[in-house]
């Protein structure tokens, strides 16, 4: 497998980071739809930097084509850590 994340933050020091990731080709799908789809490499982002010692794990995949209202984009969120690989 192969990726790259679009965004890491974090605080040096800190236990905790955040994924920024866009994504595009999402629309006309419900948001549920979204939650599943994205599910599994918001996972494999958090189990690889899990594993880099972060001990929280947050992601924000950006769907930058569709609108949440305000004009603002979509933001689906996860969170991972204080548990099991977030791949189990």
């Amino acid at each position: 497998m192969e990726g790259a994340i679009d965004l890491l933050c974090f605080n040096p020091g800190s236990p905790r980071a955040l994924v920024v990731d866009y994504k595009t080709g999402d629309a006309g799908l419900p948001s549920q739809e979204l939650l599943e789809r994205h599910r599994m490499q918001a996972g494999l982002y958090a189990n690889v930097l899990l594993g880099e010692g972060f001990d929280e794990v947050g992601c924000a995949f950006v769907c930058v084509e569709l609108e949440a209202g305000g004009g603002q984009p979509l933001v689906l969120r996860y969170e991972f850590g204080g548990g099991p690989s977030p791949l189990n």
